[in-house]
């Protein structure tokens, strides 16, 4: 009964976020999602996981996201709508695992939030955005992460921590924007025993060398081969703000367009 419910609301969740992403599935390619992926050398390359792997090029160094789009290249090649569905896929995806995750910390209305985090316009981009998958992916993962280091902190059985730290990592090489996650582990802690304990500071910490080592890795990728030792904008403050304000109305006229 209880497994049969659980299906159905997580079926709804599913076919609700299909319904509403339902126009993105008939969209192409934007953006950087030329140089990223259908005129990437890695993805057509027949090594190239091995290339993503080894950091052999590239911005960042996302080895998960990059072998999933070598694998989806060789399914459907430069057609659009298979990078979109499977992006829907891992957004829908999320939204239940999040959904899992609420429910373990007792919030009131967690399917219901759940739901509205499927669909709400601030994941748009995200998820209609075929280069964003490593968002979509580094989220199913991050979301596993927690989820099972909740049931760990519930039940103590360690073997449920190392999948935890697992599911971490493999966030971690689809995306380091995920880097914030130990944080999200002591804010669930508190949460859930009204205090930080001794023991959370140290079941966490693994967690937190994770995240120093892939920061760095990020900040090392992003200076010597994004902007190669120069600054990304050396003007003064005033040329900041106002490229600031530009984007904010380049993103309002986008999202309330005809």
């Amino acid at each position: 009964m209880f497994g049969g419910m659980f299906a159905a609301k997580a079926a709804l969740i599913l076919l609700i976020t299909f319904a509403v992403y339902l126009p993105v599935l008939r969209g192409g390619f934007v953006f950087d999602d030329y140089p990223l992926i259908t005129e990437n050398g890695m993805v057509r390359a027949d090594n190239g996981i091995r290339l993503f792997w080894s950091g052999a090029g590239g911005g960042d160094y996302y080895p998960l996201t990059g072998s999933l789009w070598w694998l989806e290249w060789r399914m459907w090649d430069d057609h659009a709508p298979g990078y979109h569905v499977l992006n829907v896929v891992l957004h829908a995806i999320s939204a239940i695992l999040l959904w899992l995750v609420l429910r373990e910390l007792n919030i009131p209305g967690a399917w219901l939030a759940a739901l509205v985090f499927a669909i709400h316009p601030v994941n748009v981009a995200t998820a209609g955005w075929i280069s964003e998958q490593k968002n979509t992916l580094s989220m199913m993962f991050y979301a596993v992460a927690i989820l099972l280091y909740l049931r760990f902190d519930a039940g103590g059985r360690w073997g449920l921590y190392v999948l935890s730290l697992g599911a971490y990592l493999l966030a971690l090489f689809s995306k380091t924007g995920v880097v914030m996650l130990p944080v999200a582990l002591l804010g669930c802690a508190w949460w859930l025993h009204g205090r930080l304990r001794w023991t959370d500071w140290r079941r966490s910490a693994p967690f937190f060398v994770l995240s120093g080592f892939f920061g760095l890795t990020t900040v090392w990728f992003q200076y010597h081969r994004v902007l190669r030792g120069t600054a990304f904008r050396p003007e003064g403050f005033l040329s900041r703000l106002a490229a600031a304000v530009g984007w904010f109305g380049f993103t309002w006229a986008k999202s309330s367009g005809p």
